[in-house]
């Protein structure tokens, strides 16, 4: 009898740590993966991600005048609306 119930303590033990790993392995690590990814592109190539700030910094000041002009400017088939 005692040692029935250790063999089913040993299997409950079993299946919870598969669970607890399967966890892990989902939605843990991949959080992880991508901020030590971040980091180590940040660290290796600080001048590549300096780019990418910058080509963002212009896209965002493009579409501002793109917004400016729009809101200067309102035609509808070629006629202005002011």
């Amino acid at each position: 009898m005692l040692k029935e119930i250790f063999i089913l303590v040993g299997n409950l033990a079993g299946i919870i740590s598969l669970i607890l790993i399967i966890i892990f392995w989902f939605f843990i690590w991949p959080k992880f993966t991508k901020k030590v990814d971040l980091l180590s592109n940040i660290i290796l190539n600080p001048e590549k991600e300096i780019l990418k700030k910058e080509l963002i910094e212009q896209c965002e000041e493009t579409a501002k005048l793109n917004l400016e002009v729009c809101d200067e400017f309102k035609y509808v088939d070629g006629e202005n609306l002011k």
